[in-house]
């Protein structure tokens, strides 16, 4: 390991890799992908065909391509890289270019998020066992860690399960990466079409990924390392029910080289002084993470109150309290956002406010358990031969789990 040669704004500019820039909290990680992606197209001359940019979400690939139409990148549509997409997304295009290995037609379809619990519950009964013990087995595929033990409960299940999809030619979220990996393996020509669109990898959030992630990582950067570009904070790995984990910065070294560069971004140009180091004191309370450089902050960011931690007995004194530090600034003239983590805490909270003659407006997330039924019933309609479609319609009609399915009966 050693020390990039360009640390700051201008860690884009290093090269070759393989590289891991360590970013906190809004220091500019999309904002050094994309310098990075012009700098190879326009300094070093890369075929935009050659570079793959991976993001965690499908609202993170947006912004990477805002960010280069942005005038401060400006880089022309026709340089963007033909690969800009989540990491299931690319799984899904390798998997697409190679469907029928796994037995899957060329219109094959993802399966809803909707139907897993039902099909995994019906390869748990097939498999001999009860409905719930197929929770297990969707645990172990949600981390991406598949290590086959044909005696195991878990894989027994998982068989039947991949039997099901297979059958219906469809793959699940998971399978998106499991079955691209599976492909990189054991087609060497494939793994060369799709290392040649990946030369340069660039990779956003990487403390967010998990096995199965990091081995299609190493997959496609195998003997090329040194177009790997990856930017993350293991501090912020918070995705430990799907299989992330701060190792796959730690041990960076051991999946991409000893030869690999590490470099900090450590000015803060969102997170105010106080917002920051509280949230770095909290973290150290609980986690030793990788020695990063103490922060420092953009001049422009002013500095709010200092954060307050209030330890109540019970809900309705917290409510309570907080109708009582709302309705002061509320008088004032301030502006006041109440942030809960459940619904159950709302009801002390409007009783609260309703005491404190607190007029106030409730946003709640959209539930879209209820669209995603209707749009499972209307492609079924469209398409009565979708057998899973079916299943889960049927499902619903004997659990009576809402009007809509009472009134299909």
């Amino acid at each position: 390991m050693q020390l990039i040669d360009n640390p700051g704004e201008n860690a884009y500019k290093t090269f070759p890799g393989p590289i891991l820039l360590l970013a906190g909290p809004g220091t500019g990680k999309t904002h050094q992908l994309a310098l990075r992606t012009k700098y190879l197209i326009e300094e070093l001359e890369v075929e935009p065909s050659e570079i793959a940019v991976i993001t965690f979400t499908n609202e993170a690939a947006r912004n990477m391509r805002d960010k280069l139409n942005d005038p401060k990148i400006n880089l022309p549509k026709e340089k963007h890289p033909e690969i800009i997409a989540t990491m299931h997304k690319l799984g899904n295009m390798i998997i697409g270019s190679n469907y029928s290995q796994f037995g899957l037609e060329e219109d094959y379809q993802v399966l809803p998020d909707a139907l897993r619990p039902v099909i995994l519950g019906d390869a748990a009964s097939i498999a001999g066992y009860v409905r719930s013990d197929a929770d297990l087995t969707e645990e172990c595929r949600r981390k991406g860690n598949c290590i086959v033990d044909a005696a195991s409960k878990i894989c027994q299940i998982c068989d039947e399960y991949k039997k099901i999809l297979r059958k219906c030619s469809c793959v699940d979220y998971d399978d998106q990466m499991l079955l691209a990996c599976e492909s990189l393996r054991t087609n060497a020509v494939l793994k060369k079409t799709w290392q040649d669109k990946a030369k340069y990898l660039l990779v956003d959030e990487y403390q967010d990924i998990n096995q199965a992630q990091c081995e299609l990582i190493q997959l496609l950067t195998d003997g090329q390392t040194e177009g790997l570009f990856t930017v993350g904070d293991d501090d912020q790995s918070i995705y430990s029910f799907r299989g992330g984990s701060p190792k796959y910065i730690k041990q960076f070294e051991e999946y991409f080289g000893e030869d690999f560069r590490l470099g900090p971004l450590s000015i803060s140009w969102r997170c105010p002084e106080h917002i920051l180091k509280g949230a770095k004191a909290m973290v150290a309370g609980y986690y030793m993470g990788v020695h990063k450089p103490v922060p420092t902050f953009n001049e422009k960011i002013k500095v709010n109150n200092k954060i307050v931690f209030y330890d109540v007995p019970s809900d309705k004194y917290e409510a309570w309290l907080i109708s009582k530090i709302a309705k002061e600034k509320m008088e004032s003239g301030d502006e006041v956002t109440v942030i809960i983590p459940h619904g159950k805490y709302l009801p002390a909270l409007k009783e609260a406010f309703k005491r404190a003659g607190i007029d106030y407006k409730y946003k709640a997330k959209l539930d879209n358990e209820g669209l995603s039924r209707f749009t499972i019933l209307a492609d079924w309609a469209e398409n009565p031969e979708d057998n899973l479609k079916l299943r889960y319609l049927l499902d619903l009609i004997v659990n009576s789990y809402d009007t809509l399915t009472k009134q299909i009966e």
